[in-house]
């Protein structure tokens, strides 16, 4: 092993892309980065995995700070000014090819004895095939690549929070399993500000006050204690692994973050910077049954028939907005009060579409709406409309099929229903209308008897559309105008829908 290879992610390799205030790009390590946050706007990253990655990390590092000292300055610009010196004291821990230590690794680790070497490479979402031994994707042992630095280490984040491919996956005790880890199924959802000192503040902020509250509540003084983050372990978290077989129910998500899981990388040195094509895994510390809910930056609803609190997924035929109310609900689950967020909130939301152990697709969204918006009526007003545009799709669905009966087939209606892509129309004027004048309606106590109106209005525009729609896509003129009269036929009756 070289001596003076250069590693480290915290003062040497620059590896987070950002955009800065004047939209310039560049690329900065962790310790130029956290030191001139406040001049970065956004990450300039497309990958939805490693955006989300990423921001869970910048979570994780940002918190343990607060978590040692047991408080969260009130001045983001102070708590970044001493976030710096806490990390500096552990600068030999972020060497990602050591000599001294090897980020998010346990290379002398017992178990990864008997494991295989696999090929290394970030989840590639178009590529993606399910369960494999590889890390992340099949196609990677056709086309073997060493990955520099940088693109080790995203791998890596990747690997301590992701768990699709070759690491495993189907819903079966998805909880327990070491394959299935925290950001793999449900939304992540994370605040946004006007720049990424004070997005990560806000989320750390929140976090800390989330978990705190949580913790302050549980008895006994075994599920109260700490466990460090591993660059605060003299051996990077060696012996924790070896001491824990599970983390008791009262730690939060930021404590489990590199115990979970076991690597060991192949490094190269023979370039003129290290590289890996190959790596090992092995099951650390195991998962307890409810400790990712206390991890308030991926969404959980809350089944009320039931009575269970369920993980929400990306559904790529289903608009994020439709599960706002969902969303909102996240804040009533962590049970805390988020004083730390302004009057003005905006979300951001990822996911990645999946299939059982196949990923095959991403999502982002935004979201503003007023703070007025998470009192307990405005958001069981806000459920209630969702589930009225819900409703009403169903209903044009039924007039839809009543009015065509006599002219299609069922095999029939419903291929040219979906290819005439007229229920997208309804859900995009119905989302528009709910994004941009009912949510914040809703907040500032509109008239109850005129949003109503209002509403059933937009509800006959989008229905008008979509039947527009479902016309336009019929090429015979003869059938088409017959079609016409036996669709709006029915429309003196649709006004049942909104009620």
């Amino acid at each position: 092993m070289h001596t003076e290879i250069k590693s480290n992610i915290f003062t040497e390799v620059a590896w987070i892309p950002v955009i800065d205030l004047s939209g310039n790009k560049k690329t900065v390590h962790l310790r130029d980065f956290l030191i001139n946050c406040e001049n970065y706007v956004d990450y300039n990253l497309d990958s939805i995995p490693n955006r989300i990655s990423l921001q869970h990390f910048m979570n994780f590092t940002a918190i343990s700070y607060a978590r040692k000292f047991k408080k969260i300055d009130d001045d983001p610009k102070v708590f970044f000014k001493n976030l710096v010196p806490y990390l500096d004291q552990y600068e030999k821990h972020f060497q990602l090819a050591g000599p001294d230590h090897f980020f998010l690794q346990q290379p002398d680790h017992k178990k990864l004895g008997e494991k295989d070497f696999n090929s290394i490479a970030t989840l590639l979402l178009e590529m993606e095939s399910g369960n494999n031994g590889s890390h992340f994707t099949k196609n990677s042992d056709l086309y073997p690549k060493n990955l520099n630095v940088s693109e080790v280490l995203f791998a890596l984040l990747q690997g301590h929070l992701f768990g699709f491919g070759g690491l495993g996956g189907g819903l079966k005790g998805e909880k327990n399993n070491y394959v299935d880890s925290i950001a793999t199924r449900p939304l992540s959802v994370f605040f946004v500000m006007s720049n990424l000192q004070k997005t990560i503040y806000s989320n750390a902020a929140y976090y800390f006050e989330c978990t705190e509250s949580y913790r302050s509540n549980m008895e006994g003084e075994e599920n109260k204690f700490s466990i460090p983050p591993i660059w605060e372990c003299s051996d990077h978290g060696l012996s924790q692994i070896e001491k824990y077989k599970n983390f008791l129910d009262s730690h939060s998500t930021c404590e489990k973050f590199g115990f979970e899981r076991i690597f060991q990388l192949e490094w190269d040195y023979s370039g003129a910077q290290p590289t890996v094509m190959r790596i090992k895994r092995a099951q650390g510390i195991f998962k307890s049954e409810n400790i990712d809910t206390l991890y308030p930056f991926l969404i959980y609803a809350e089944n009320k028939k039931k009575q269970e609190i369920y993980n929400l997924k990306a559904d790529q035929n289903k608009a994020v907005w439709r599960d706002l109310h969902n969303i909102l609900h996240w804040f009533t689950l962590n049970k805390s009060s988020p004083d730390c967020i302004e009057e003005k909130i905006k979300l951001e939301v990822l996911g990645i579409y999946s299939d059982q152990a196949k990923a095959f697709g991403s999502m982002r969204s935004h979201f503003e709406f007023s703070k007025k918006l998470l009192e307990t009526e405005k958001k069981q007003d806000l459920e209630s409309y969702i589930e009225k545009i819900h409703n009403i799709e169903f209903g044009l669905k039924s007039s839809f099929k009543e009015a065509f009966s006599e002219v299609f087939s069922k095999d029939d209606f419903f291929n040219l229903l979906n290819h005439s892509e007229a229920l997208n129309v309804y859900w995009n004027r119905m989302g528009s209308y709910f994004l941009h004048n009912l949510i914040f309606k809703i907040s500032e106590n509109y008239n109850e008897e005129y949003l109503k109106k209002e509403f059933n209005s937009e509800v006959y525009k989008a229905c008008d559309k979509a039947k527009e729609k479902f016309i336009q896509s019929i090429s015979d003129g003869v059938l088409k105008y017959k079609l016409l009269g036996l669709l709006y036929k029915g429309h003196k009756n649709e006004h049942k829908i909104t009620q």
